[in-house]
């Protein structure tokens, strides 16, 4: 997938497929937001265009990763037609 919307920081990346277009899953580095807490920024991008942006906080940066990942996973499913590697199991966190 050709570069496009900035990815500051990306820790991770899955490119996924839906009715035969390629989307871009990432989540940036977690980061500390100030508060004591960590926030990990999540994304779908489709080409150039970003599908979905998502900020999600945790205790640590292993829990905002992992939930980050997971709220990823819950608005894919929803949105149905998803699949990685050809199957409709994405493998991402269930939490």
């Amino acid at each position: 997938m050709k570069g496009g919307a900035s990815m500051p920081n990306p820790i991770v990346t899955r490119l996924l497929s839906c009715e035969g277009d390629d989307y871009l899953l990432f989540a940036e580095q977690p980061v500390e937001d100030g508060h004591g807490a960590w926030e990990t920024r999540v994304g779908l991008l489709q080409g150039d265009k970003e599908i979905l942006s998502l900020t999600i906080g945790g205790c640590d940066s292993l829990q905002s990763l992992l939930l980050a990942l997971s709220v990823a996973k819950s608005w894919l499913v929803a949105k149905g037609g998803f699949t990685f590697d050809g199957n409709n199991d994405l493998m991402l966190p269930d939490i």
